[in-house]
């Protein structure tokens, strides 16, 4: 199977993980293999107060699950979540990176928290807050 084929089945099985997106927002726009990086966009849905870390760790924890189940061939994924700003739109406000060899290691250890076995986290001071990370 050629990679076109192959990301828009990962495409098609995450939003399917996903669900529905509870603000409207079209839940994963974008996948792209570049040069063995696996880029995924998708939309964060709206994060209850009192439980938001729980409800974006369960999100991203579905993306891995699928990536992971996936027969795309990767050494490196980046994923970012978008969230409606005010007047701008959905804008980039987590970028979450793992190396291959993190996931094939977690893969064997099955951690709850994706956030813990990631490689490197980057997010705007708000969403941090908002998460807690």
């Amino acid at each position: 199977m050629n990679k076109l084929k192959k990301s828009l089945n990962l495409k098609a099985s995450i939003q399917n993980g996903l669900g529905k997106s509870n603000r409207g927002a079209l839940r994963v726009p974008e996948i792209q293999l570049i040069d063995g990086e696996l880029g995924i966009r998708f939309s964060i849905n709206y994060l209850p107060l009192l439980s938001a870390r729980a409800a974006l760790e369960k999100q991203m924890s579905t993306i891995l699950k699928e990536i992971m189940e996936s027969d795309i061939e990767f050494t490196q994924v980046v994923i970012t979540g978008t969230y409606p700003a005010r007047n701008k739109g959905e804008v980039p406000v987590l970028t979450v990176s793992y190396l291959r060899e993190t996931l094939d290691l977690a893969r064997a250890m099955a951690p709850k928290n994706p956030f813990a076995l990631a490689d490197d986290i980057i997010a705007t001071p708000y969403f941090k807050r908002k998460i807690k990370i």
